[in-house]
This record gives structure tokens, sequence and C-alpha cells, in this order.
């Protein structure tokens, strides 16, 4: 399974380190949504359900939604600390996340929007996290069973 490079992640690190002040509240987490159709014509791709009418076992079943964290908030006073980190990748609940078509003047998302859109979500709506790109990769790769 191949994982394209991430179109906003080097932004955003630039970003942070340039305007620090211009921060997430709370356990908020911005992330890129990672396009399932990156996923359908690989070899060892996931399977994935055409639609949510596709049942497993008489329960129906959605398609993962995965993104690449780019900004993560600071957390809430007295509880622990946010776990994701920016270039992670995540898997979320289908509906625990907010998709913006447009981010402020952000061009570059603008004209990616379609394909790949930035969203956001709490850090604990996140259900499994990978360090880095290579970590995802090898753990679908021995799911798979292609060691």
């Amino acid at each position: 399974m191949s994982l394209p490079e991430s179109n906003f992640l080097e932004d955003f690190l630039k970003l942070q380190e340039k305007y620090p002040s211009a921060s997430l509240k709370g356990d908020l987490v911005l992330g890129e949504k990672i396009d399932d159709s990156d996923f359908q014509d690989t070899k060892t791709g996931l399977v994935l359900p055409e639609s949510q009418d596709q049942k497993f076992g008489g329960i129906h079943s959605d398609k993962p939604v995965f993104m690449r964290v780019l900004a993560v908030g600071p957390g809430f006073e007295g509880e622990p600390d946010p776990e994701c980190k920016p270039g992670q990748v995540v898997l979320i609940g289908k509906h625990s996340y907010q998709q913006f078509s447009k981010f402020g003047s952000y061009s570059k998302a603008a004209k990616a929007s379609t394909k790949t859109p930035v969203i956001m979500t709490r850090d604990h709506e996140v259900q499994m996290r990978w360090e880095n790109k290579e970590d995802f990769e090898n753990y679908f790769k021995i799911l798979n069973g292609d060691t």
C-alpha cells in the first residue's frame, strides 16, 4: 500500500514555527483527509465497502476515514495532552469530523479540496494512529501477509 505524500504538511509545519500564537484550541486536530481512492489501485489495498448498504455479518459497514495530522491544539487544563502529533496518520470515525470546502484563503487547499480536503476532529475521536507514513504502509503489508 502506498500512501501519497501530503499536500499541506510542510506548509503547516512552517506556519507553526513562524506563528506559534496561531494555534488550535483545546483538543482539536486539523488534518488532511486521505482519499480512499488512493488505496484502490494497490496490490495490498484495503478492502473498502462501495456503499453504506453493504453489510458484514448483518451489520452495516462504512469506509474507514484516514487523515494525516497537520496541527494539534494544546489540550485542556487538567487533562492529558493530546496524543496526536503533526505528520501522524490516524483513523477516525466516519461521522466524527468536519470537512472544509475551503480553508480561509489558503489557495493550495482550495485547489486540492475535492481530492484531499482539510478536516477537523478532536483528539479523543482518533481510533488508531501510526507515527508516520512508513509505519502505516508496513502495518497493512503485514496485515495483508506481504512481509
